[in-house]
Parts: C-alpha cells; sequence; structure tokens
C-alpha cells in the first residue's frame, strides 16, 4: 500500500455498481443499483403540447394555476385571465379544436393526457358566467 494512498478513496474508484435492476409489485417499485443517471433535469424549452398547438396557446401557463402551482386568489380567474392573452374565445375553442396538443401531452408517458379543450372550454364558461372583460386592445402596429 501506497504511503499517501487512501483506502476508501481507492474503493470509491474502483468500485463497479451492479446493472439496474427492477422488481415491481402491485404497489411499489424496489429497485437496486446506481439511479444517479435517472434524475429528472429542468430543461427550458416550449413544452411539446404548446408546440403542437396551432393557436400558440400557453397551456403549460394555463394549467400551472389550476393545478396549484401558481397560487392564486382566484386561479380559474387567473387561468382565465393566461388563456386570453393569446386567444379571445377560449369557451369556443375549446369545443372545436381537434386538440392536437394532447396527442404530445407529457402526462400521457405516465397515464393520459391533460383534456386540454375541456379545461379551456371550462375555463371560457368560467369567464362568460363572472362577465370577465377582455384585455383592451394593444398599441397599433
Amino acid at each position: 500500500m501506497k504511503e499517501d494512498s487512501n483506502p476508501i478513496l481507492d474503493f470509491a474508484l474502483e468500485y463497479v455498481f451492479p446493472e439496474f435492476s427492477e422488481l415491481t409489485g402491485t404497489d411499489k417499485i424496489v429497485a437496486f443499483g446506481d439511479h444517479s443517471h435517472k434524475c429528472p433535469i429542468y430543461v427550458r424549452q416550449t413544452p411539446p403540447c404548446s408546440a403542437e398547438c396551432p393557436a400558440g396557446e400557453d397551456i403549460r401557463g394555463i394549467n400551472r394555476f389550476l393545478n396549484g402551482t401558481d397560487p392564486s386568489d382566484d386561479p380559474m380567474k387567473s387561468a382565465w385571465e393566461t388563456a386570453v392573452d393569446t386567444n379571445p374565445f377560449p369557451a369556443v375553442m375549446g369545443r372545436i379544436c381537434p386538440h392536437p396538443c394532447q396527442g404530445k401531452c407529457n402526462r400521457g408517458f405516465h397515464d393520459e393526457s391533460v383534456a386540454i379543450n375541456a379545461v379551456e372550454q371550462s375555463i371560457g364558461n368560467y369567464g362568460i358566467e363572472k362577465g370577465l372583460k377582455l384585455p383592451g386592445a394593444g398599441p397599433d402596429s
């Protein structure tokens, strides 16, 4: 053994992690091996659903209010305000849109896609029921 050798460091450098294996049960997953490569990484880019939306809706922005990620005193109103930034008719769009965004929804990999057309329809109906006003026209371009 060398004088400047550290047995713990030597062991760590020479250790070979076992292959990843997974045993599934009815209500849990028991995993063995190194999972450090499985950690999610946030990538700042347009979500696939918004990229697929022909109307350019901010789908993530709408859902952030409704799922509580962005706290609000009135989540439906905040979601409505976000929706009408790009589309002044969310109640109509929620009814007629063929929702191509749902085919690209990341949630579909876990269980099922978010029914964004139903969400948008509900937001639009809420805006109509509450008499919410559309924002004024922007500057001339």
